[in-house]
């Protein structure tokens, strides 16, 4: 069961039946008998019959006056009346109503049965209806026979619903009459007073007797009416008097709640019965009041969850536990509903919720009304506090006053777009009611202070959000007026306002009072409140972070309105004001001097909606257990999540936050405000509790929300969250005033030295007046170019600061580098003196030298005589020491060989020694206690006993026996044997001993494994033998040359002793040539010291002249540096001011409003010429102490600076170095504008060197690498941002320092980090347009990075000659960079120079080192010099030959520009510098891209594998020729050249326009192209500005002289004010006087069905040329323009700029690479997925290779498509994703991942994306990075015939002709079906002309049809006209049909086509007039032949009367001329 099927898709709807239901059919009898036949029996038991006669009469018609005649304040059914009518009538005849009748009688009884019938008439089906409506109810039943039938009358005054039964009296009596009486309490808080009136008295009355009986009630009215006071009211009376215990739950909907916010609210306030039961227990009733039921936002599908679980609840009894999935039951409870009518952010409600509900309408409340409930409240509280007789009489007229200005607020100050918050209501009239209530007595001494405070507070209540100077006099005039009329003051608005002292009350003027104490009172003198906010600020500053503040009169206006709102109870406040105006500044002030905290949240990267609350919870406890008064100051920039409004929205409105506090948090606030609720008097109840807590809350927490104006977020959040306006005070924050701001700009530049009075004044005056200059320089830059630039206090007082620091720094500066000229000069000055001396020195030094000389060869011969001597003895003991040392050689060698073969012998030892400790005692005891020891075991004891005979002669006893005597004591034969190896070392051991031994060693059994098997002992023993064997073998042989080498030793020692008695001889003789030599180097010494104290003499006179001539040019430009260094520190002040001002405003401009600014607004008023400006009354008549050509690149830069940007990649064009002198001395972070990404790619080469680091917003890593580079003082590169920035970076981008110790932090998420100065933050957007708030744009310097055309041209000139001519572009490049090093190096060599004079310490003469460098420097210099005069004139040489080629330059500017206005058309129409790059070199070299290298061959290769190869060959070969006769060598042919320029220019034209062309809607490209002609014509000079501009604007002359009766018999008034507008236009100023003066040929002309083919009347035809024929016709006849500027564009362009290919998927795929997306544009019918997949196919990529992966876009496919394109992007593949447009939240994703396969991606990579374009051309669905990266294909069905006939015919081939046998029918009757095609896509252009909807008729209906005819032509004989017929148009064409005449139409084209004429030669037929069928003929004839053949484009083709398109054209004209208007407005880019 569903209301309808609005959201249903087609799927659904094929799958099921479809019933559809309506009451009409049903009807309402059913119901109202089924009624009377059960229920009004039980009510009535003997009038049931009577009732139900009225009832079967009278209803049906009462609903049909309803339905017809009145409106009813919420949509209901007719059941739904029928429902409320009997639910009242049962109320109304209760048992226990009827029985509190005072009466038995049954007469009376019966008698007042129809009263209450007649009451539920009344209500039950009046109740819902308007009050303009009730008054036609009203006539209708007391005009209607019930009222008669009935016996019920009423009185004459008054309508029916003014009255109620009075069951006394069984009569109507009005409600007025039992109103309760009111007495005023004046301890009542003011929101809990409450005046009873008819109208409240009578809704409670409904409301109790309808939910008394579980009946839900459901109450509407306009905003402010009254509704939630009424049921608030309603509840209190019920709770309090009620019989049953009352729950009463209250629920708040906004746009954000959701179902389970309303689930868990019900779950928690209500009682919890059993597990799946829950409401109110027996005895009680439950009730739950929902205000704003309507405002939850609608979902996907249309629903609203939270209203659809209440209508569960209200229909089904319940709903469903989240959990486990039970139904939990719902009893004894009733809801009451309240809502606004639909609109402003309330939606319809379902009427299955409505069903339940009886409608109530509150109407707005009459004057009377609000007159008694305001004046009984105002006159009580006078009355009550005992105020003067004349101030107390004053009561009724003040609230008289104040409902009169009420009324005219809502009559005249109606809500616009602009102004959406003015919405008045009841709530306001109470707002100012309670602020007169805020009085006291003593304060209000007479009636005038009286009067004065009622202005004061309807100008806080109403005035206060006025957005204009024009409301706020409209609004003073008017209480001025009311004063007049009402209180009989002649008071003007200047008297109350404006006079000497302002008005303002407060109670802030005695400060140190307590809050509870303070008074609120007049200001008496408002000149005090200057000085006194200061010291409060002083107070403030003392306890918390300073604040420098200026207190102008808006300022304390703000800070008195804000103080106002926190001294009321439920006091909340909306600021609104631009980012920066001061609104949070002024808040926390306000709150510290009413004697509040602020609080506000800390946004951190994971601040959610959980920490939200934790916040709210902590300031609930403050204010609500301990009383402390908070002022919540909230920001829309801290919206990290809609969702936070929720829950200010319920903050707001109730206090009550449903969900805030868990369970066992709530049981502890209860429990702590239980003594509180006790000492109150109030039951201490679980929900009194409660409730006093909410109130205290509300009492003490105050919400001031901080929201900008700018853009649609604060509309939509007011719209959708009510509370943000109806429940607070909007203060809206005007700009600064004029005097506001000159008299911030004194103060904060009181403490700067700028000189005389007349500059402090000049320059303090610049600051106010270069902000307004600035603000409404914006204005136009936003109207003309459509970019946003905000101005707003904070960039104001940036300006200033950095003014301050910048001229500190330049006075820095300067006097540095006077200081260290003026060193410089002092040297150079101090060493001309020194010469002289030098000179006289050096004369002195020469004869001390000749002196020194002669001693010294006087020592000379002994000297030589004594060295001969010694070296005599030195020959002798060097030979006796060769001796030793060769004895000594020897002697170490021999030592060495006996050590080696000791060495040896040593391995033999430790196994020997081994084998004895594996020797066990044990085991020897056995061995020897053998009788017989084993085989072989003897012979090694016989071994054993040879090595150990003493003698080792004779007889030797080697028997068992002896080994066994041998072994006896086991400890001693082991010792003999551990001591053997010394008595071999000692020579003890006989030799003989061995010899014997030598036999057994050579027995095959003796080794150790043999024995090992035998004995353990013995083979221990076994393996001692050998081994001691090998030692003893190796030591007998080493003996020998032991002796040997004795001998050598004592010869040795001899020879040492001979050497060294040598060697003292030697040493002796040394001796005393040392001596000798000593005294004679002394003497040289001393003769060489004073030779060189003569040549240092000399060397430094030489130095000092070489100095002298190396500096005596720089000194004197030093002097002069120095006076002109004076000179500026002059000028310091006029030149920083207008750089400063630069930096801070000229950054988002473009070139031509950057000029406007400095020449026509900065610089005139800083010459003294500043004159009055419609933005400013300031002037200026002093000329401020500034450079005659004042630069503020001078100030900011110099040329080696530039330089070295240059080098970085920053373009040389003026407008890029003005960015990056903006970029680089900005005081706020730079925030560039940079879509052609020339910023970041400078800034990146610029920072490399600092350790640049770089992140996005969005990834993981991003707040640690912004921590990371704020804390070590590295540069950050936040790239490619959007619109909004994280809140959690607002502290990092404000520069938000706070001073810890000696260090800065800074707040970054939740914690502080160290700041370092030396941190520099670059934030850069890609997008081209971008919309940043003024919060955003105050923060940081926005700088547009976009390229300039002159910048443009310069690249696109060095790509040029870089094909060209790449000789020129080699030297060129080189010598630029060239060129930037000189100015670099003399730069260098300049500072250097400098430095080295200053730093050098003591003389300067004696400074080799540095007087050398010096001269260094001043070589190089002189050579660089040298070096740049000759690359200038090699540069002049090399750019007068690049020049030649400036016209391709510029025609490649001029379209690059064209395309990158396209936007403005759509927001699909965006196009990247680096894609137009390819596109512009693609058509100057002719080759197409691969990758990033350009290679002919591989581009076929791998790009170009079966596509267009030939013709690709052709073209490149033509291009190269073409290019080489350009190009040869020195001696250019001109003729040649120029050829090749006017083909590259062509080319280039026609390239761009092509490639934009393809993806331009079908709608636009004639728009594009007439864009290109009217620039490329105007660019040439051929057609004049004025021309030009007529025929875009078509401007018609506003009062135009009346026309002659010739005249207006063939022109109408338009045509004709046309044509005196044209008269404007130089050539056709006699126009209008012709057209009277010939009209028969101009009436021949002008009534000419196509007049743009026929010429001009008389000599007009002669003398105008093609262009100018234009204008005739868009002045005379709008219709056929659009057909003339086609027909112009072909004749001075081409045919091919009008008539374009039909799509080629392989020639698109061939200009794709991997870092270009093909993004296809999807209309109705066209599906590129076919044309991929076959490319894919031929290509070999095909999902069956699992190369090529399609993804249609919806939930959840969202990781798929990342994962195939992080594959895909490594290994290489296609990827085609489809519908892309639903994802705007992935779309940023996957932009990210397009960009890294850019960057990296595999170059058989490739993407293919479609979306539909979006519903309005300005929404910009998909990212414009995706758009600007993206070949974008638009395949849109054309609208002309032919050229959907040749789209047509190109989905066939030859092959499908050669496919049918029978091609004398098949051929014509498939060119028959192509036409017929045609002209159904065609036909559409005519809107519903054409079709009475626009039908998605498709390729993929014609390819279908065409096979049909195939087969069936093959399949039959006879041709099958009429099957083929039937199955075009009933089904294929048909089946998209919906209205039959459509059909109709499509039907008659096919039997005019389709016939057996169309094959028949001999009939003549034609297709269409002048148009025959072609009979015969290949695939490429029939194409050749729709390009030849193809009838002009006419109505008539379509079988249309001529005159059908002339609507269709006039508007195609009209837009055509509009579109291009609206972009015109817009240049190029700002920068780069």
């Amino acid at each position: 069961e569903v209301n309808d099927l609005s959201v249903a898709s087609p799927a659904t709807v094929s799958r099921c039946g479809m019933v559809y239901m309506e009451a009409v059919y049903l009807g309402n009898a059913p119901y109202v008998t089924s009624w009377c036949r059960t229920t009004l029996p039980q009510l009535l038991p003997k009038q049931a019959d009577e009732f139900g006669a009225f009832c079967t009469k009278h209803l049906e018609a009462i609903l049909g006056f309803v339905r017809e005649h009145c409106q009813a304040g919420t949509p209901t059914c007719d059941a739904n009346l029928l429902a409320g009518f009997f639910k009242l009538l049962e109320a109304s005849l209760a048992p226990e109503r009827r029985a509190a009748s005072k009466t038995s009688d049954e007469r009376e009884q019966a008698q007042l049965a129809r009263l209450w019938f007649v009451f539920s008439v009344i209500w039950g089906f009046g109740g819902n209806l308007r009050e303009e409506s009730r008054s036609k109810f009203d006539d209708f039943l007391r005009q209607s026979g019930l009222l008669k039938e009935l016996n019920a009358s009423f009185p004459e005054k008054g309508s029916v619903f003014d009255y109620c039964v009075a069951p006394e009296t069984s009569s109507f009596v009005p409600w007025t009459s039992v109103v309760p009486a009111f007495a005023y309490d004046k301890e009542a808080p003011f929101f809990d007073i409450l005046v009873p009136t008819g109208s409240s008295t009578c809704y409670d009355f409904l409301l109790g007797m309808l939910i008394a009986r579980g009946s839900h009630v459901m109450i509407v009215g306009e905003t402010g009416t009254g509704k939630s006071t009424l049921v608030q009211g309603f509840l209190n009376k019920l709770v309090a008097t009620s019989e049953v215990g009352i729950n009463p739950v209250l629920a708040s909907f906004s746009a954000q709640t959701s179902a389970k916010n309303m689930q868990d609210l019900l779950e928690s306030k209500l009682d919890k019965i059993r597990k799946n039961l829950i409401g109110a227990g027996a005895g009680r009733q439950a009730v739950v009041v929902v205000d704003d039921i309507n405002m939850p936002a609608l979902e996907v599908y249309g629903a609203q969850p939270p209203i659809e679980l209440v209508r569960q609840t209200l229909a089904q009894g319940g709903f469903y536990d989240l959990k486990k999935l039970f139904l939990k039951r719902v009893q004894n409870t009733a809801f009451i509903a309240a809502c606004g009518p639909p609109g402003g952010g309330r939606n319809t409600i379902t009427p299955r919720l409505v069903r339940h509900f009886n409608l109530l309408w509150v109407p707005q409340m009459s004057e009377a009304a609000m007159q008694g409930i305001f004046g009984s409240i105002l006159s009580g509280f006078l009355g009550a506090h005992s105020f003067p007789t004349d101030v107390a009489n004053l009561a009724s007229t003040t609230v008289a006053a104040t409902i009169q200005l009420y009324s005219c607020m809502c009559a005249e100050m109606l809500p616009t777009p602009s102004k959406s918050h003015y919405t008045f209501n009841l709530r306001d009239v109470s707002k100012v009611v309670q602020g007169l209530l805020m009085v006291q007595a003593a304060h209000i001494p007479s009636a005038d202070v009286l009067i004065r405070l009622w202005c004061h507070e309807v100008t806080r209540v109403f005035a206060d959000r006025f957005i204009d100077d024009t409301d706020r006099s409209y609004f003073k005039g008017l209480v001025a007026e009311y004063c007049k009329l009402q209180f009989k003051q002649s008071w003007t608005t200047e008297d109350i306002f404006d006079g000497e002292n302002k008005l303002i009350f407060a109670d802030y003027t005695k400060p140190g009072t307590p809050r509870e104490e303070r008074k609120y009172e007049l200001v008496a003198d408002v000149s005090k409140l200057g000085p006194l906010f200061d010291s409060y600020l002083d107070e403030y500053n003392a306890e918390n972070k300073e604040m420098r503040l200026v207190f102008f009169w808006d300022a304390i206006e703000h800070i008195s309105r804000l103080c106002r709102v926190l001294r009321q109870p439920r006091g909340n406040a909306m600021l609104v004001g631009v980012g920066g105006s001061g609104k949070q500044s002024l808040a926390r002030l306000a709150t510290f001097v009413s004697g509040y905290s602020a609080f506000q949240v800390v946004i951190t990267a994971r601040y959610g909606v959980n920490d939200l609350k934790a916040d709210l919870q902590v300031m609930y406890r403050k204010a609500g257990l301990k009383g402390e008064g908070i002022s919540f100051i909230f920001t829309d920039q801290q919206i990290a999540d809609e969702r936070f409004l929720v829950f200010m929205n319920d903050l707001l409105s109730s206090g009550n936050i449903p969900g805030l506090f868990p369970a066992e948090d709530m049981d502890d606030i209860i429990n702590g405000v239980r003594p509180a609720v006790k000492r109150a008097g109030l039951p201490d109840t679980r929900s009194s509790c409660w409730d006093y807590f909410i109130q205290q809350v509300v009492q003490n927490l105050h919400v001031i929300l901080c929201f900008s104006p700018i853009g649609d977020p604060i509309k939509v959040r007011t719209r959708r969250f009510p509370a943000l306006v109806n429940c607070v005070v909007i203060d809206w924050f005007q700009p600064w005033p004029e005097e506001a701001l000159v008299s911030v700009s004194n103060r904060f530049l009181s403490d700067v030295d700028l000189g005389d009075d007349d500059v402090r004044l000049a320059v303090s005056n610049f600051m106010p007046y270069s902000f307004l200059a600035v603000n409404e320089k914006s204005e136009e830059y936003a109207r003309v170019e459509r970019r946003y630039n905000y101005t707003t206090p904070k960039s104001f007082l940036e300006l200033i600061a950095l003014f301050k620091s910048m001229l500190a720094d330049r006075r820095k500066q300067t006097e540095t580098a006077i200081t260290r000229l003026s060193n410089g000069v002092l040297k150079l000055e101090s060493t001309a003196k020194s010469v002289g001396q030098l000179e006289e020195d050096l004369k002195v030094k020469s004869v001390e030298v000749e002196e020194k000389k002669a001693a010294c060869d006087a020592m000379i011969p002994k000297l030589e005589e004594e060295k001969a001597k010694a070296t005599e003895e030195a020959a002798k003991a060097n030979v006796i020491a060769a001796d030793a040392t060769e004895k000594e050689v020897s002697v170490t060698k021999l030592k060495a060989e006996i050590e080696r073969d000791l060495a040896a012998a040593e391995p033999a030892l430790v196994k020997a020694s081994a084998a004895l400790d594996g020797l066990d005692k044990k085991d020897l005891g056995e061995l020897k206690s053998l009788g017989k020891p084993p085989g072989g075991v003897d012979d090694v004891t016989a071994a054993v006993i040879y090595m150990l005979h003493p003698t080792g002669k004779g007889k030797i006893d080697t028997s068992w026996k002896a080994a066994q005597v041998m072994m006896k004591d086991v400890n001693g034969f082991l010792n003999t044997l551990m001591g053997y190896k010394d008595r071999i070392d000692e020579g003890s051991i006989p030799k003989n001993n061995f010899k014997l031994l030598a036999p057994l060693l050579e027995l095959e059994h003796f080794n150790m494994d043999t024995m090992k098997k035998k004995s353990n002992a013995a083979a221990g023993l076994c393996d001692f033998v050998i081994n001691i064997n090998v030692y003893w073998n190796i030591n007998e042989n080493v003996e020998p040359m032991r002796l040997k080498a004795l001998e050598a030793t004592e010869t040795l020692e001899k020879a040492i002793a001979a050497k060294e008695a040598a060697l003292a001889a030697k040493a002796e003789a040394e001796a005393t040539v040392a001596e000798l030599t000593a005294q004679f180097n002394a003497a040289v010494k001393e003769k060489e010291d004073v030779i060189a104290e003569a040549d240092m003499c000399e060397r430094k006179l030489g130095l000092a002249q070489r100095l002298i001539n190396a500096l005596s040019s720089e000194g004197a430009r030093w002097k002069q540096g120095i006076e002109d260094l004076n000179q500026e520190m002059g000028l310091l002040v006029g030149d920083v001011l207008l750089a400063s001002a630069f930096v801070s405003y000229i950054g988002c401009f473009n070139k031509r409003f950057r000029l406007d600014l400095m020449s026509g607004v900065f610089v005139p008023y800083m010459q003294g010429k500043a004159a009055g400006a419609s933005f400013t009354t300031i002037k200026n008549a002093f000329a401020l102490p500034m450079s005659e050509a004042a630069d503020p690149l001078k100030v900011l830069t110099n040329d080696a600076e530039i330089a070295s940007w240059n080098n970085e990649t920053l373009p040389a064009d003026k407008v890029s170095i003005q960015n990056g002198a903006i970029v680089t001395n900005c005081a706020r972070w730079p925030l560039m504008i940079d879509p052609q990404l020339q910023g970041i790619k400078w800034i990146k080469k610029h920072e490399e060197a600092n350790g640049l680091k770089t992140c996005r917003l969005g990834q993981k890593s991003t707040l640690q690498v912004i921590g990371s580079g704020v804390e070590n003082g590295a540069p950050v590169l936040l790239e490619n941002i959007q619109l909004q920035i994280d809140a959690v970076l607002n502290p990092v981008i404000g520069r938000q320092t706070v001073k810890r110790g000696r260090n800065l932090v800074v707040k970054l998420g939740d914690k502080e980090i160290d700041y370092s100065p030396k941190f520099r933050l670059y934030l850069q957007t890609k997008l081209a347009n971008p919309h940043y708030p003024p919060e955003i744009q105050a923060e940081t310097t926005l700088v547009n990075f976009m390229v300039t055309e002159d910048g443009l041209e310069d690249q696109l000139l060095a790509l040029t000659v870089s094909k060209e001519r790449p000789d020129l572009s080699q030297q060129s490049a080189a010598l630029l960079k060239q060129q930037n090093e000189f100015k670099i190096k003399i730069k260098e060599l300049e500072d250097g120079i400098l430095y080295q004079l200053a730093t050098a310490e003591g003389d300067v003469t004696e400074n080799i080192e540095l007087i050398e460098n010096l001269e260094d420097s001043k070589r190089v210099s002189i050579e660089v010099a040298e070096k740049m005069v000759i690359a200038k004139e090699t540069a002049v040489k090399i750019e007068q030959a690049s020049e030649l080629y400036r016209p391709v330059a510029n025609r490649g500017s001029l379209m690059f520009f064209l395309l990158s206005d396209l936007f403005k058309i759509h927001s699909f129409h965006h196009y990247s510098l680096a894609s137009f790059n390819i596109v512009f070199e693609r058509a100057v070299t002719g080759k197409r891209p691969n990758a990033l290298e350009w290679d002919a061959e591989e581009t076929m290769k791998e790009m170009l594998p079966e596509m267009k190869r030939e013709k690709f060959i052709a073209d490149l070969e033509a291009a190269e020729a073409a290019a080489a006769a350009a190009s040869g060598g020195d001696d250019i042919d001109m003729d040649a050249l120029q050829k090749r320029l006017d083909f590259l220019v062509e080319r280039i034209t026609f390239n761009v326009f092509a490639y934009a062309r393809r993806g331009l809607l079908e709608k636009h490209k004639l728009i594009v192209a007439t864009m290109l002609i009217l620039r490329v014509k105007q660019r040439m000079g051929e057609i004049p500005a004025a021309e030009a501009e007529y025929l875009i604007t078509g401007r018609a002359a506003p009062n135009p002289p009346q026309m002659t009766a010739k005249v207006s018999d063939y022109l109408q008034e338009m045509q004709w004010a046309a044509a005196c507008g044209l008269k404007e236009v130089a050539a056709f100023k006699t126009l209008p006087d012709d057209l009277e003066l010939d009209p028969d040929a101009w009436k021949e002309w002008v009534e000419h069905p196509k007049p743009e083919l026929e010429d001009l009347p008389g000599e007009w035809g002669a003398k105008c040329t093609a262009f100018q024929k234009l204008l005739v016709l868009r002045a005379l006849r709008t219709d056929r323009v659009t057909s003339a500027v086609t027909r112009y564009i072909v004749q001075e362009m081409g045919e091919r700029y009008m008539s374009q290919p039909t799509f080629d998927m392989d020639d698109t795929f061939a200009d794709s690479t991997f870092a270009t997306p093909l993004f296809f544009v999807l209309f109705p019918g066209v599906d590129p997925g076919v044309d991929i997949e076959n490319l894919g196919a031929k290509l070999g990529y095909t999902e069956a290779n699992q190369q090529y992966v399609s993804i249609s876009m919806g939930q959840g496919q969202e990781k798929n498509a990342e994962n195939v394109l992080d594959r895909f992007t490594a290994d290489g593949g296609w990827v085609f994703l489809q519908n892309v447009h639903l994802m705007q939240s992935w779309l940023p994703i996957l932009e990210r991942k397009l960009e890294i396969a850019a960057e990296v991606g595999h170059k058989n990579f490739r993407c293919f994306l479609s979306a539909e374009p979006p519903p309005l051309p300005d929404m910009q669905t998909v990212p414009e990075g995706i758009m600007q990266s993206s070949i974008k294909v638009a395949n849109e069905p054309p609208t002309d015939i032919k050229s959907n006939l040749r789209s047509a015919l190109s989905l066939f081939s030859q092959e499908t002709f050669e496919k049918s046998t029978k091609p004398v029918f098949h051929r014509p009757m498939l060119l028959g079906l192509c036409f017929f095609h045609a002209l159904c896509l065609g036909r559409r252009k005519f809107g519903f002309m054409g079709f009475s909807r626009q039908y998605p008729y498709n390729n993929g209906d014609l390819t279908v049809c065409a096979a049909v005819l195939q087969n069936y032509l093959e399949a039959n004989e006879q041709t099958p006209w009429q099957d083929v017929r039937y199955i075009a148009g009933e089904i294929m064409y048909g089946g998209h049909i919906t209205d039959p005449w459509d059909r109709r139409v499509t039907n008659t084209y096919l039997e005019v086509l389709l016939n057996p004429d169309l094959t028949d030669e001999k009939s003549r037929f034609q297709l269409a007039p002048g148009f025959a069928p072609l009979l015969e003929g290949s695939f490429e004839d029939y194409r050749q032949y729709i390009e030849v053949a193809s009838p002009p484009e006419s109505p008539i083709l379509f079988g249309m009367h001529p005159n059908a398109e002339i609507s269709l054209l006039i508007s195609l004209c009209n837009n055509l001329f509009f579109t291009i208007l609206s972009v015109s407005g817009g240049g190029g880019g700002g920068g780069g």
